[in-house]
């Protein structure tokens, strides 16, 4: 849950640092900076929920056992 949350502070954090970037640099290396971090926190929370579903759940992870 803790971890959660500093992924959640984190893309916050990053949406944050994205927006003063766009001002400074240009919209479209911002836009692709945060295309980037994007994909890769989602990718992060995706094998973090994958973990601890397969560790909860292990007799479910492959759906081969009954």
């Amino acid at each position: 849950m803790l971890l959660m949350m500093v992924l959640v502070t984190g893309l916050i954090e990053g949406a944050a640092i994205l927006a003063n970037l766009a001002y400074v640099l240009n919209t479209t290396v911002a836009l692709c900076l945060g295309a980037v971090i994007f994909t890769g926190t989602c990718l992060a929370v995706c094998g973090l929920v994958r973990y601890f579903w397969r560790r909860s759940f292990p007799a479910t992870s492959h759906g081969l056992e009954k």
